[in-house]
């Protein structure tokens, strides 16, 4: 299961911290930018985990709804 929890909103683009359900750790930062869904994550990789890989596809969903929840939680409970 993953959190994200909003750090950041402006015109061009989001910013979330990406939390492990379980361990209830943060572990990792996404900036995705609102206009061509490129991401950035704060220790400059690419997507590794499915932590990452979920954070992202709900963050795409919650640019395309044009809607950003202070925090969002998926997966198994």
């Amino acid at each position: 299961m993953f959190t994200i929890k909003l750090v950041s909103n402006s015109k061009d683009k989001v910013i979330y911290d990406i939390w492990n359900g379980d361990t209830k750790k943060c572990i990792n930062q996404i900036e995705v930018n609102k206009r061509n869904l490129s991401y950035r994550l704060k220790n400059n990789q690419k997507l590794s985990n499915s932590y990452e890989a979920g954070a992202y596809r709900a963050i795409m969903k919650a640019i395309k709804d044009d809607s950003y929840p202070e925090q969002f939680s998926n997966g198994w409970i």
